[in-house]
């Protein structure tokens, strides 16, 4: 009987752990231009709200590989600060303080 009950409450458990949408505001948003992996990448803050400082980037490859553009915008609620990667069209799309919900 105590593994069925064990079985059931490890079941909803794993149900639950779904990817909520997360909605909160616009409060930076960040552009790393093309560049190559053996190189450190060049940041360039558009717009922030917040100053964010991101960890040293640890490189343990031998072959360089080019690293296409990226675009980040960092969207805020009242508890934490989430960085999504999105698309250029979305990324001029938005403005700081958009409230925007990503998934």
């Amino acid at each position: 009987m105590k593994k069925y009950i064990l079985m059931a409450l490890l079941l909803i458990s794993i149900i639950s752990c779904k990817n909520k949408p997360f909605t909160g505001y616009v409060v930076g948003k960040t552009f790393i231009p093309l560049h190559m992996d053996d190189e450190q990448e060049h940041r360039v803050k558009v717009a922030i709200v917040v100053p964010i400082h991101p960890a040293p980037m640890v490189v343990h490859h031998h072959t360089p590989e080019m690293i296409k553009d990226q675009y980040i915008v960092d969207v805020a609620n009242s508890e934490v600060v989430r960085h999504a990667f999105v698309t250029k069209q979305v990324f001029d799309a938005t403005h700081l303080f958009d409230k925007v919900t990503i998934h």
